[in-house]
């Protein structure tokens, strides 16, 4: 029977990467084809369509603008947002030191700008470059019933039940008990999953499991933590690391009162629409 299509929404600085990682563990034990967008040209501006050529059962849009999505229907998914002041904070460090730049010539542009600039008047300039990602988040719908929505500030807080119910919502997840046989059976699909990732698509025989444990899930979790990932506690900072610090409320340790006054006067109303009121100060 023909996999249901499944989906991950994202913006930038929004642990999409960690969470692609996952997903990507999760498709290969299960048999799903996945393929992840961070723009609108990666699938010819019409993803239903792309999808459908490429037989593709779960797509990660980590850059999602809601008017590509719509045409999908109602697919189950899941949404992850954050601050928009700790993105524009986040944004800043990433693109003057780590973010790669290759295929995209402007963040060249834009990184040899920031280099130019002390803190204040970098922080200035990403309030305008990083403008689409806040508008992507304003404008989209958060009342969907099949997309759960979920703060980047309560996934660091609570990743493991977070994950859990994520993966649970999208009906991807066993939480049966494991036996004996059942863990042996595991063994066998790791087997497979491994020969499928390093021999390029060639299955040895093919994943048939509709879900993934929740042990194996909670495993790869562990396996992908912050510490493991930049080598430092969370809090730890490097600024010249992608994962540079791995904390929520930043943005008040970086934001001057000029910086934050031209937030508030370019994006009024955001945080209270995304129900950051109460980080208000």
């Amino acid at each position: 029977m023909e996999k249901p299509l499944l989906a991950f929404y994202g913006h930038h600085k929004c642990a999409t990467t960690w969470i692609r990682s996952i997903i990507e563990i999760v498709c290969l034990y299960t048999g799903r084809k996945v393929q992840t967008f961070d723009n609108s040209k990666q699938f010819e501006n019409d993803l239903l369509e792309y999808i459908k050529k490429k037989n593709l059962n779960f797509i990660c849009y980590t850059n999602v603008t809601l008017k590509y999505v719509l045409p999908l229907g109602k697919i189950l998914g899941f949404h992850i947002i954050r601050d928009p002041r700790d993105i524009i904070n986040s944004a800043y460090f990433s693109h003057l030191h780590s973010h790669p730049t290759k295929g995209w010539s402007e963040l060249e542009d834009h990184r040899a700008a920031l280099k130019k600039l002390d803190k204040e008047e970098g922080l200035l300039r990403e309030l305008d470059f990083s403008e689409s990602v806040l508008r992507d988040m304003e404008s989209w719908d958060y009342n969907q019933e099949n997309v759960l929505e979920i703060k980047y500030e309560d996934f660091i807080h609570n990743t493991f039940e977070i994950m859990l119910s994520s993966f649970e919502h999208l009906q991807l997840i066993d939480l049966k008990r494991p036996t004996i046989r059942s863990k042996i059976m595991d063994i066998f699909n790791d087997i497979n999953s491994y020969l499928h990732y390093n021999l390029k698509g060639v299955w040895f025989f093919r994943n048939t499991k509709k879900a993934i444990p929740a042990y194996k899930l909670l495993e790869s979790i562990h396996s992908l933590r912050f510490a493991s990932l930049a080598g430092r506690n969370r809090g730890e900072e490097n600024v010249k690391s992608h994962y540079r610090k791995g904390e929520s409320g930043d943005w008040k340790n970086h934001f001057t009162d000029k910086v934050s006054e031209k937030f508030n006067d370019k994006y009024k109303g955001l945080l209270e629409k995304l129900d950051y009121i109460d980080e208000l100060k």
